[in-house]
C-alpha cells in the first residue's frame, strides 16, 4: 500500500544540523550537465531538442544527468544547485511518497527568505519533477536515456511569480487541526480521485514539451499534492487517473472558456462515473482568452466537480491545483 507522510520538524532540524556537522553524508551534486553530443540523438530526437532550445518559448535548457535520490543519502534535506545559477538552494522534505522504485517522490520546501518549491520523481527509473524556486520554474523531463533536460519555460501571458505565503504551513480545516509539526497527519486523511481528460490539441502540447503523458500527470499529481500538503487542507491527497478525450463541440472564434466550462457535465460525466472518480478535469489546448483555468462551480455538489484547464499552464502557472483548490 502506497502511503503518505509529513517527515515532523524537529526530526528536519536534526537532519539540518547533521548537514553542518557531516557535510559530506547529506551533500552530493544533484545535477551533473551533459552537451547535445553526448545524448546521440537520431532525427526525431533533435527536432524535439531543436523545438524546447527555441529562444521564443525556452529562458534556458540545460542537459542534466540527475543523481539516485534514492542512494545519495538525501534523507530529509536536499542541498542543490541549478545549472547556470549562483547560489546553492536548501530544501527541506513536506512529503515523501512511496517505497523507492517506481512512483517514489521526494517533495519539499525551499529554505530561505524567497521559499519555493521542489517535487522529484522515479518515473520507471527516470526522474522527473519541477523546482520553483527565486529563479524562477524549472521542468525536469526526460530526454534519453538517462539524461534529462531542465528546462526554464518564458513565462505565458505574464509573469510567473512566487506562490504567495510559501512558508505557511497551514492548520488543517476545523474537524481535523494540526500543529506546525504535523504530527497528526493521516489522522482523518481524504485521498481524492481526480479524472484528467486530455484532448488531442492538448496531448500535442505535451508530447512536445514534457515527452509523454504519463510524466506529465505524474509531476502534475505531485504538484498537486505539494501545493495541498503547504495549504490550510493538507489532510487531503489526489490521486490522478487519465483518459485521452476528443470534444467535438467546443466554442471557437473565438474559444469562450465560460461556455465551455457549462458543457463540463455534459462532456466528462459518463467518463467521470465509470472511473469512480470525485472530480474530472478537462485538458485543453484552445488558447482561451479569458483564463487559464475554470471550474463549473465553486464548492460544488459531487455532480457538479468538474474543471477545465489549458495544458499550458496546468503545471508551470499552477493552474491546475488552483482550479482543484476550488473545488
Amino acid at each position: 500500500m502506497t502511503l503518505s507522510r509529513f517527515r515532523p520538524m524537529t526530526s528536519a532540524l536534526l537532519v539540518i544540523a547533521a548537514c553542518v556537522l557531516f557535510p559530506n553524508i547529506i551533500h552530493a551534486q544533484l545535477f551533473s550537465t551533459a552537451t547535445a553530443n553526448q545524448l546521440q540523438l537520431d532525427s526525431l530526437e533533435n527536432v524535439r531538442y531543436q523545438a524546447l532550445a527555441d529562444t521564443n518559448v525556452t529562458e534556458s535548457l540545460h542537459i542534466v544527468k540527475m543523481a539516485n535520490l534514492l542512494s545519495e543519502l538525501y534523507g530529509d534535506t536536499l542541498d542543490f544547485k541549478i545549472p547556470g545559477t549562483i547560489d546553492t538552494l536548501s530544501a527541506i522534505s513536506t512529503l515523501i511518497k512511496g517505497t523507492p522504485g517506481p512512483g517514489f517522490s521526494w517533495s519539499g520546501k525551499i529554505l530561505g527568505s524567497d521559499g519555493g518549491y521542489v517535487s522529484f520523481i522515479d518515473f520507471d527509473s527516470i526522474w522527473v519533477g519541477f523546482i520553483h524556486s527565486k529563479y524562477g520554474y524549472h521542468e525536469l523531463v526526460h530526454a534519453k536515456d538517462s539524461f534529462n533536460y531542465l528546462i526554464k519555460r518564458k513565462p505565458i501571458n505574464g509573469s510567473c511569480g512566487m506562490p504567495e505565503n510559501v512558508d505557511s504551513t497551514g492548520s488543517g480545516p476545523n474537524e481535523c487541526e494540526y500543529g506546525l509539526e504535523f504530527n497528526l497527519y493521516n489522522e482523518c486523511p481524504g485521498v481524492v480521485t481526480v479524472l484528467l481528460a486530455i484532448t488531442p490539441k492538448a496531448r500535442v502540447w505535451i508530447e512536445g514539451n514534457n515527452d509523454n503523458v504519463p510524466h506529465f500527470v505524474s509531476t502534475a499529481e505531485s504538484i498537486v499534492n505539494l501545493a495541498l500538503a503547504n495549504s490550510d487542507i493538507p489532510n487531503k491527497e489526489v490521486r490522478f487517473l487519465w483518459i485521452d478525450k476528443e470534444i467535438d463541440d467546443f466554442s471557437d472564434n473565438p474559444p469562450d472558456i465560460d461556455a465551455d466550462k457549462d458543457n463540463l457535465k455534459n462532456w466528462l460525466e459518463a467518463d467521470k462515473d465509470t472511473a469512480k472518480a470525485d472530480i474530472a478535469v478537462l485538458v485543453t489546448n484552445q488558447g482561451y482568452f479569458q483564463a487559464t483555468g475554470a471550474v463549473m462551480e465553486i464548492l460544488p455538489p459531487a455532480d457538479s466537480a468538474f474543471a477545465l484547464v489549458e495544458v499550458n499552464a496546468a503545471n508551470t502557472k499552477f493552474s491546475l491545483a488552483h482550479e482543484l483548490g476550488h473545488i
